[in-house]
């Protein structure tokens, strides 16, 4: 997720540099930004409509 959101790298580059596939490359950081989400979620304010 860092290379991705935070150093600018494409899916490609970053399966490159760590010698993953790209569709690798893209569930890590889907699977990163989830764990990210699920960590910061007791301080993240309610959406509006949820009850």
């Amino acid at each position: 997720m860092q290379l991705y959101d935070i150093a600018g790298l494409s899916y490609a580059q970053i399966a490159k540099n760590v010698d993953i596939t790209e569709v690798a490359a893209r569930a890590n950081v889907s699977r990163g930004r989830r764990h990210l989400t699920d960590l910061l979620r007791p301080d993240l304010p309610e959406e509006k409509g949820d009850s």
